[in-house]
């Protein structure tokens, strides 16, 4: 296996001690970065293996419980996305900034991945108006994305508008 061919968070299990985590990047001694659990483990690469993640047994979910999102009631039209907390994620509304803004951006990735992968001609993101560090990363992840080619901002600046190629 080639280091360079990973991608940070996906799944890898060391072979000598069966351990199963996600590949997390290369050392600067040249060893894979592998979390298990809460802790970086270190390997070589002769000793990594992709694998597909089975579904953990009830024993392993009561030791390391998951947390759900809870279903939104009125589900979110496939072309429109609001990053206001309290509409995509009601259970996060009083975490600190960090972790809400963290969310907000994963969703927002997902959203345009997918938006992307389904061929949706114009989609819209709400980002708000806020203090615009939401709307700035929203600006810099869309750049990203060599498939968008033109952004229109709407509703005074409170989202924008991604027309998709």
């Amino acid at each position: 296996m080639n280091l360079k061919d990973l991608w940070i968070g996906d799944p890898v299990r060391i072979v000598t001690s069966g351990k199963e985590g996600t590949f997390e990047g290369i050392s600067s001694d040249g060893r894979a970065r592998v979390k298990y659990r809460d802790k970086i483990l270190l390997t070589r690469e002769h000793n990594l293996q992709l694998y597909t993640p089975s579904q953990p047994s009830k024993l392993e979910q009561l030791k390391y419980p998951t947390t759900t999102t809870p279903q939104i009631k009125n589900p979110i039209p496939s072309n429109r996305l609001d990053l206001h907390i309290d509409v995509l994620n009601p259970a996060l509304s009083n975490e600190v900034p960090q972790i809400i803004l963290n969310h907000q951006l994963k969703r927002c990735k997902a959203f345009l991945e997918n938006s992307i992968l389904l061929k949706i001609p114009i989609i819209t993101i709400i980002h708000g108006k806020g203090t615009g560090a939401l709307k700035q990363e929203v600006l810099h992840l869309i750049s990203s994305y060599p498939e968008i080619r033109h952004t229109i901002p709407q509703h005074d600046g409170g989202a924008i508008e991604v027309w998709i190629r």
